[in-house]
């Protein structure tokens, strides 16, 4: 059986011998009594993955149901679900900060635009983390940075710390598409792993030699700080404390808590 075509055990169809050894009534199958209606189109948007959505939502509300009916746990209270919005920061316990975080990257390797990737996009790693005073913190700088930068005033400087996980293509090649490295102004601090073989600063450079790219990065009107730090090196932007960790990896690579 075809798995679009899988239905419930219950819903299959009996034989009247069947149907009367288990005390059911045989009943026709629902799919091929297509002028009863109701339940048949609900089905093949479930097997189609086709608006599902707003037809399983249409038919809770015909039979009075609520948009998001409570769980309930075996106790049979009711479970509350977990907000999902951002908490306001004087909901917060002290000494912990609000952030938003916006995910322009989530793939590794290489760009993968098409079809199969449209829930989550198809760019290289980068992540947008902003707090309640709006600093602006950037982990990597895969081609999604191409985006986040598209997001920005194209003429307005920013102040941006872009931490950098480790040097390789996927984490750092969407940097000489960063719309705010060449508005003059904005400043950039960019922080990575120390101990590498070749500097923070060369690997960024090495991708902008003309023979690749025809801005050098020491042309580019931003103004640029690269800093190298050690693994437990903690430092702070705005009220955020931030402290690298050593990851397994080839290359010497940080994961940040934050």
């Amino acid at each position: 059986m075809d798995a679009g075509d899988a239905r419930h055990p219950r819903d299959r169809v009996r034989t009247p011998r069947e149907a009367g050894r288990v005390g059911l009534s045989a009943r026709p199958d629902r799919r091929a009594d297509s002028a009863a209606g109701t339940d048949d189109d609900h089905l093949r948007h479930l097997r189609r993955a086709d608006g599902a959505g707003p037809a399983l939502q249409a038919r809770g509300l015909e039979h009075g149901g609520a948009r998001h009916p409570a769980r309930r746990s075996r106790t049979g209270k009711a479970r509350q679900r977990p907000a999902r919005h951002l908490r306001r920061q004087e909901d917060l316990p002290a000494g912990w900060r609000a952030v938003r975080i916006k995910f322009w990257g989530t793939r590794g390797t290489r760009p993968t635009p098409g079809r199969r990737t449209l829930r989550y996009g198809g760019n290289t790693t980068c992540v947008e983390v902003r707090d309640n005073d709006d600093n602006l913190l950037i982990i990597d700088s895969g081609s999604g940075i191409a985006e986040l930068g598209s997001s920005l005033s194209p003429s307005e400087p920013v102040q941006a710390h872009l931490l950098i996980t480790h040097t390789h293509l996927d984490h750092i090649q969407g940097f000489p598409f960063f719309v705010p490295a060449f508005v003059p102004g904005t400043h950039l601090t960019i922080v990575g792993p120390a101990g590498s073989a070749k500097s923070l600063q060369a690997a960024f450079a090495d991708q902008t030699d003309p023979a690749y790219f025809p801005v050098r990065l020491s042309h580019m009107p931003a103004e640029m700080e690269f800093i190298e730090r050690n693994p437990g090196e903690t430092f702070e932007v705005g009220a955020l404390r931030i402290t690298p960790h050593l990851l397994m990896h080839p290359i010497p690579t940080f994961g940040y808590r934050i």
